[in-house]
């Protein structure tokens, strides 16, 4: 067990927030990082958080549950 903390959290104009984990090229397809944001998605959908995975430039998609 291993406590995780997300690289930003930012509150939007009309209150809502949103969680954002920034990560290299490199490090979006570790096996570490896959399982940080299955942690991060369920975490998000219970507080109704949104969520951005981003490797600076562009959003990152993850299609898998």
């Amino acid at each position: 067990m291993r406590l995780y903390y997300p690289d930003v959290y930012f509150v939007l104009a009309d209150g809502r927030g949103v969680v954002a984990e920034v990560k290299g090229r490199s490090g979006l397809v570790l096996a570490t990082n896959m399982v940080k944001w299955q942690v991060l998605r369920q975490f998000c959908e219970e507080q109704g958080y949104g969520r951005l995975i981003t490797d600076g430039r562009h959003p990152i998609q993850f299609y898998w549950q």
